[in-house]
């Protein structure tokens, strides 16, 4: 998997360690969440978290400490100097 890169760990331990069945030290469920949206693309999140737990774990998360303020997480998705287009497209 390529956004879990510095860890030892295969595609079935942190497809469990996502939904929370499996712990491994320091690593959990809120790692494996935060380590997704940080480096996996938005259809690779979709898929292996599904829309709605998404939405659900997205929330807590945004205001935790994990990821500082909300709009830290939109951050991390750019790259630096690279504009966020939403619905209304560029312009």
């Amino acid at each position: 998997m390529p956004y879990v890169w510095d860890y030892d760990l295969d595609v079935h331990q942190f497809r469990r360690l996502l939904p929370g069945d499996l712990v491994i030290g320091r690593l959990d469920r809120t790692w494996a969440t935060v380590r997704l949206l940080e480096y996996a693309p938005y259809r690779e999140i979709v898929r292996m978290m599904g829309f709605r737990d998404l939405v659900r774990r997205l929330a807590p998360l945004s205001s935790s400490s994990i990821l500082g303020r909300p709009e830290s997480l939109r951050e991390r998705r750019r790259a630096p100097g690279e504009r966020l287009f939403l619905l209304a497209g560029p312009g």
